[in-house]
C-alpha cells in the first residue's frame, strides 16, 4: 500500500505503475485501466464508491478526465462528453 493507503494491483516498470492495473483507494474507489509512468493514462474505468455510485469510463490523461469518455450516474443517466486536453 502507498502512503494514502492506495493499494495497486498490476504491472510495473522502473518501479512505476505501467501497463493494464488496479488501484483501490482507502474510500473505496476504484481504477482499473492502463498507467503510463505512473499515472492514469489511456482507457480506464473510474468507479466512486460514494452513495451514487458514479462511473466514468473513457480517457485519461496523467490521472485526468481527458478526451472522450461516458459518465453513469447513481440513476444510469449518461453523459457522454468530450473533456479537452491540458495545454
Amino acid at each position: 500500500a502507498g502512503p494514502d493507503g492506495a493499494i495497486y494491483e498490476g504491472e510495473f516498470v522502473n518501479d512505476l505503475f505501467q501497463g493494464k492495473g488496479k488501484m483501490t483507494w482507502r474510500n473505496g474507489d476504484t481504477y482499473e485501466g492502463n498507467f503510463t509512468n505512473g499515472a492514469r493514462t489511456g482507457k480506464g474505468k473510474y468507479t466512486f464508491a460514494g452513495p451514487d455510485g458514479a462511473i466514468y469510463e473513457g480517457d485519461f490523461v496523467d490521472g485526468w478526465f481527458q478526451g472522450k469518455g461516458k459518465y453513469t450516474f447513481l440513476f444510469r443517466c449518461i453523459l457522454l462528453e468530450l473533456w479537452p486536453l491540458k495545454g
